[in-house]
C-alpha cells in the first residue's frame, strides 16, 4: 500500500526593495495541504529545490526549504527571488514520524547525523527511484 502524503508548499518573493525592509514583498501557497503519493513527493522536492531542513537535528515540527532562488522569468526580468517551503502535515491521515522526515530529507538528499539510525515508511514498492538501477 502506498501512503499517502499531507503537505503544504509556501513560496516567499523576495525584491530588492523588500530585502531592503528585511522582508517578503509577497508570500503564499503552491499546494495547501494537498495529497501526494511517494513519487509525487519526490517530484515536489527536487522541482521545487527543496534542499535545507529548518533544523541541524531530525525533528518532528521540523520543514524543509530550498536555498536558491527559481530562476524563471520573474527572476531575469524584474528581479523577483522565489523561495519555497514543504511543510509535512500527515502521513495516512496521521501525524508524521522522524522516519516521515527523515524519508523527505533523503529525497532531498539532505545529510544528517540521525538518518543512519532512523528507519524508514517507504517500502520498495512504493518508491520508483529505488526500482532504478541507476540511481
Amino acid at each position: 500500500m502506498s501512503n499517502t502524503y499531507n503537505v503544504s508548499v509556501t513560496y516567499s518573493v523576495v525584491t530588492d526593495e523588500s530585502a531592503e525592509h528585511g522582508d517578503a514583498a509577497e508570500r503564499g501557497y503552491e499546494h495547501e495541504r494537498e495529497d501526494f503519493d511517494v513519487d509525487e513527493l519526490q517530484r515536489l522536492v527536487r522541482d521545487f529545490g527543496i534542499s535545507e531542513p529548518s533544523s541541524t537535528r531530525l525533528d518532528e515540527r521540523m520543514w524543509f526549504s530550498s536555498t536558491s532562488p527559481r530562476e524563471d522569468r520573474a527572476y531575469f526580468e524584474q528581479g523577483e527571488s522565489r523561495f519555497f517551503s514543504l511543510h509535512l502535515h500527515s502521513v495516512n491521515g496521521e501525524a508524521p514520524t522522524l522516519e516521515d522526515f527523515a524519508d523527505i530529507a533523503r529525497m532531498a538528499r539532505i545529510k544528517m547525523p540521525e538518518l543512519e539510525t532512523v528507519g524508514t515508511r517507504i517500502q520498495p514498492e512504493d518508491d520508483e527511484l529505488s526500482a532504478s538501477p541507476s540511481l
